[in-house]
């Protein structure tokens, strides 16, 4: 009765942890659907390529449209659960493209998506000082004038700049005239 001591590595379960295999993974996670996305547009939209699972109690296709916890706005982020994991890697190959003619990123999901995504929280805030940008704001009008450095460090120099400011290079087109000036 010594055997049962070898039940230890059967069937390769030791490699729970690896996210690399998505064999069996039949959830996608898509980005860029934009705001007015929702479950039904973006089911239609999914359903071409393999059957999306309805989730059995409430009978509702498992798409889960997130949004943004500081504004209640959704995202454009959304996560879609086939009923199997070809479907989800056939989506990913054939609509990591565009969704209504915005372009859309479609990858895996991983279990642990929510926690990669660092930042999501904390980056809402900031939006509220936009008024407060101003200070950058005049050298736009010189847009048609900017020239591109002469010599390699092929930096981009505002109309108004007679040398490179990066490494001094003279404005090319001004070299012949009287040099003094």
């Amino acid at each position: 009765g010594s055997h049962k001591c070898t039940g230890g590595d059967r069937g390769g379960y030791k490699n729970y942890g690896a996210e690399q295999d998505n064999s069996d993974n039949n959830t996608i996670f898509v980005q860029g659907l934009g705001e007015d996305a929702t479950v039904k547009e973006v089911g239609d939209f999914f359903k071409q390529i393999g059957i999306i699972k309805v989730n059995k109690k409430t009978g509702q296709p498992m798409i889960n449209i997130y949004s943004d916890k500081a504004t209640g706005r959704p995202k454009g982020e959304a996560t879609v659960s086939f009923d199997d994991p070809p479907s989800a890697k056939a989506a990913i190959e054939w609509f990591d493209k565009d969704f209504n003619g915005k372009p859309i990123k479609v990858s895996f999901a991983t279990r642990r998506a929510e926690f990669t995504q660092r930042g999501g929280g904390r980056g809402g805030r900031g939006f509220r000082g936009r008024g407060g940008g101003g200070g950058g704001g005049p050298n736009f009008d010189i847009k048609g004038g900017d020239w591109p450095c002469p010599n390699s460090c092929g930096n981009m120099n505002f109309a108004r700049r007679q040398e490179c400011n990066k490494c001094g290079a003279p404005k090319p087109g001004d070299a012949g005239f009287g040099g003094g000036g």
